[in-house]
């Protein structure tokens, strides 16, 4: 199973987007995304990491963080064999920094990084559909949510890694930005 390093959406965005989810699962019968337990983006993902040395380097930047603001600008896809719909996020230089700063501090600790999340390959987003998605359900999934506000800002102020320590709720230690 993947792990990964993100950052879980503030509240308002969180509803919004779990009642995509459920209308997704009610109307085509969706519910794989459900499984990544919140609504988030990835900063980076690989399949193991030395959870130790990974905390370690995620709480120094959290430290350093100040709580800022992404945001969206409408739906995207990765048109594969297995496709992904998705909200997509504005890129700024900020959002920019911040990944290779979280990419060289934790890519030492990651055991077969995925190549997506590299700094020359990274497309943050936050996902609608995926696994269970197929590219025939497209049209009637765009042309039945295409309606909704996806410009919009929503406030980061959080790491979470999917962990074993005994602070973790749900699988996931979250980690606040805590910079002056």
């Amino acid at each position: 199973m993947l792990q990964g390093v993100v950052s879980l959406l503030d509240k308002n965005a969180d509803r919004d987007i779990r009642s995509i989810w459920k209308r997704l699962e009610d109307d085509f019968g969706l519910t794989a995304v459900q499984s990544s337990l919140a609504p988030h983006f990835s900063w980076h993902v690989a399949e193991e990491y030395d959870q130790v040395a990974l905390r370690n380097n995620i709480n120094q930047i959290a430290s350093e963080l100040k709580p800022f603001r992404i945001k969206t600008c409408g739906l995207g896809m990765f048109l594969s064999p297995e496709p992904v719909l998705f909200v997509q996020i504005v890129i700024t230089q900020q959002l920019l920094d911040i990944h290779r700063k979280v990419f060289k501090s934790i890519e030492p600790c990651a055991k077969n990084s995925l190549s997506y999340y590299f700094p020359d390959s990274w497309t943050p987003h936050i996902t609608l559909a995926f696994q269970d998605l197929r590219e025939e359900q497209l049209s009637g999934i765009i042309a039945d949510i295409h309606q909704e506000d996806f410009e919009r800002w929503i406030d980061i102020d959080n790491f979470a890694l999917m962990c074993p320590f005994e602070d973790a709720q749900l699988g996931l230690c979250r980690v606040d930005f805590s910079g002056k």
